[in-house]
């Protein structure tokens, strides 16, 4: 199994089901398979969401746990598939639960008997990813950033991951003990690496990384 069949037994487990969407993804968020037809933002929110909250699930470290209800508009479920990786399905609000239960059931099965594969092309996504990363990372040499340039970071980062946007920054800020008014071309390559780790879509990871890097050259 590789990628691109996984991508390929979601969209048809999608189609089957009538999911917004159903993605795969590792539990720190940082790389995810999915299809669906749903606003890029919302999928990140979403999967954003439950990244935060689902060490503290207790009852989903038992294999055979899921967790099924509510969340805005959408109903969704949320499913262990192996210690590091967590699988998804969000739903229309009106959705048949018995049909959505079962169908999730089985999909959820199939993922945890390829669990070994899932984790293996998930890794593989997050080494080519800080690869490129790396490979597209300008030479710095320590000047001070200006506040525009970092206001200017922030911004991008809430276009990506929304209204948490304020809070996920200054916690990594405040953790790596950034000085705002006083931060250098290295620190700000650590903080919008960092910040970039919490963007679930690799595409959009690539696009702020792109936009940050120039706003920190100043070009």
């Amino acid at each position: 199994m590789d990628e691109r069949s996984v991508q390929e037994l979601l969209a048809k487990e999608r189609s089957l089901s009538k999911a917004k969407a159903l993605v795969i993804f590792s539990k720190n968020g940082f790389v995810r398979i999915e299809d669906h037809d749903m606003n890029e933002r919302e999928v990140n929110t979403l999967v954003n969401t439950f990244c935060g909250v689902v060490s503290e699930l207790s009852k989903l470290e038992s294999g055979d746990s899921f967790f099924l209800g509510k969340l805005g508009n959408n109903l969704v479920y949320l499913a262990p598939i192996s210690s590091d990786i967590c699988f998804l399905g969000i739903f229309s609000e009106d959705a048949n639960l018995l049909k959505l239960y079962q169908s999730m059931g089985v999909l959820s099965e199939v993922l945890k008997n390829k669990s070994g594969e899932l984790d293996k092309i998930l890794k593989s996504k997050k080494v080519d990813f800080l690869k490129k990363s790396q490979e597209s990372k300008p030479v710095y040499e320590g000047e001070f950033l200006t506040p525009f340039q970092v206001d200017m970071i922030l911004e991008e980062f809430k276009n990506e991951i929304g209204p948490a946007a304020n809070i996920v920054f200054k916690s990594i800020v405040r953790d790596r003990g950034f000085d705002l008014r006083h931060l250098t071309k290295e620190d700000a390559y650590e903080l919008v690496n960092r910040l970039a780790e919490k963007i679930g879509s690799l595409e959009r990871k690539r696009k702020f990384l792109d936009i940050s890097y120039k706003v920190i050259e100043g070009s």
